[in-house]
This record gives structure tokens, C-alpha cells and sequence, in this order.
């Protein structure tokens, strides 16, 4: 809990480890079958933010800003890069029946898809992976530093 500061209208988290599996992401529960999750991120120091969906932290489908640069991984493989000036990104993952759309926004107004059509459908209630748990929306930071979120939204679609 010490890596967490709630205040201002933001979350700020204190960068872990060197990657989104190694960041141990705070996740949320989805209610719904089909969902959109958005937020802003703004890194500071060497810290990355990211917005994923997971099943647990090394089998996720995320977006992260980190060091000048935009990626969509999946726990495979990495899907999308952007190059990215801004320490500030507006993340938006679009969850419909258990496909992903994952979008950036560098105003949180004009949308741009990194990548389309991702299938999450063994990310849920299955033992494939070693449990039962559903997928779930995730926010982290890693590396050094430190990552402030603002403007939470979950929506049903």
C-alpha cells in the first residue's frame, strides 16, 4: 500500500520492477461482458504507465508508455509500437465480448486504434492458465519513478 497516493483527483503509484508482470498491477472487476475502461496516465522520472487486461500479470494484453514510446503487448508478443514525445498518454480499452480494441489519445478527444480485434476469450474462467479467475481491467507503472492516473472511467457498452 505504500506505493499508492490517492489525492487531487489522481492515483499516484510508485514505479515496481521492470516490466507490467514484474509492476504488480492493481486491477479492478468487470461486471460486465462488454466494457470500455480509460484513463490518463502521466509517467514521471523512468517510471512507465499502463492499462491492460489480464488474467494474471504474465498472461495480459496491455498499453504502456514508456520511454518516448507506445506498446501493446500481449503475453506473447508485442502486437504495436508508436512513438510517443509526450510523458502524457489517454489510454481506452474497448472490451467487446471478449475481443479488445486497445486506442491512445494524446488530448483524451481524438481517438487513435493501435490495435484491433485481439482475442482475450482464454483469458476467462478456465484452468488453461492454472485457475478460475475472469479477466480484469489493470492499471501499472514500472520501472523508477513514479506514474499519476486521473480520469478513471469504466462504462458498459
Amino acid at each position: 500500500m505504500s506505493r499508492y497516493q490517492v489525492g487531487d483527483g489522481a492515483l499516484t503509484v510508485r514505479a515496481k520492477g521492470n516490466s507490467y508482470a514484474e509492476s504488480s498491477p492493481l486491477t479492478i472487476r468487470a461486471r460486465d461482458e462488454s466494457y470500455e475502461v480509460q484513463v490518463a496516465a502521466k509517467t514521471e522520472g523512468e517510471s512507465g504507465a499502463a492499462l491492460g487486461l489480464e488474467y494474471n500479470p504474465r498472461v495480459a494484453v496491455f498499453v504502456e508508455l514508456k520511454k518516448g514510446q507506445l506498446n501493446v503487448n500481449g503475453p506473447k508478443e508485442k502486437l504495436a509500437t508508436r512513438d510517443w514525445a509526450a510523458n502524457t498518454a489517454w489510454f481506452k480499452l474497448v472490451n467487446r465480448k471478449n475481443r479488445v480494441e486497445i486506442l491512445a489519445s494524446e488530448d483524451g478527444q481524438k481517438w487513435q486504434s493501435l490495435a484491433a480485434d485481439i482475442d482475450v476469450s482464454g483469458f476467462n474462467q478456465n484452468d488453461q492458465h492454472g485457475g478460475f479467475q475472469a479477466a480484469r481491467p489493470a492499471l501499472a507503472a514500472s520501472g523508477s519513478g513514479t506514474t499519476r492516473f486521473t480520469d478513471f472511467r469504466y462504462r458498459e457498452l
